[in-house]
């Protein structure tokens, strides 16, 4: 029997989870949403300009199987 792969078990363990992101319209804090909600978490995001959070929000919409 092989052990389950790395990115088996990660999205196992963020599966049903909820994460807050400052800054996620932009840098690092996008990519993390991003990254975070194709593992299947639930992410909300926060910043000061609407712009940039509205095209975070448009980019999430286009990752399939997101929550």
């Amino acid at each position: 029997m092989t052990a389950p792969s790395t990115q088996t078990t990660l999205q196992t363990r963020l599966q049903n989870k909820v994460a807050i992101i400052t800054v996620g319209g932009s840098g690092i804090g996008q990519e993390l949403a991003l990254r975070l909600a194709s593992e299947g978490v639930r992410v909300h995001i926060l910043g000061r300009s609407g712009g940039p959070l509205q095209e975070t929000a448009a980019m999430h919409d286009n990752i399939p199987n997101t929550p």
